[in-house]
């Protein structure tokens, strides 16, 4: 299964977390209750991770997130069907 066709695509910032702390992670979700009916969002499996220093030289790096992590997030944030694949973790907004 993959993700499904309209999805909104959140990309978590791992900068300061650790990229398994599922709590902190899901606080950059959107509440599931404030978006409309059915509303898809996509969590991708990388997240990204800012450097505090030499950002301009070094530039950013990514981090993996496990689909434990992504799919606890967004069912803490209210999604329901949650599903995932290697690429990416999903949820509704309410039930299908």
């Amino acid at each position: 299964m993959s993700t499904p066709p309209g999805a909104t695509v959140v990309r978590l910032d791992a900068t300061g977390v650790d990229p398994e702390d599922f709590a902190a992670l899901s606080s950059q979700l959107p509440l599931a209750s404030t978006l409309p009916p059915r509303t898809v969002v996509a969590v991708p499996a990388v997240a990204v991770r800012r450097r505090r220093f030499l950002r301009g030289v070094l530039g950013d790096r990514n981090v993996t997130v496990s689909r434990a992590t992504r799919c606890t997030a967004l069912l803490l944030r209210g999604y329901v069907d949650v599903a995932a694949d290697a690429g990416a973790a999903w949820g509704f907004s309410s039930p299908c």
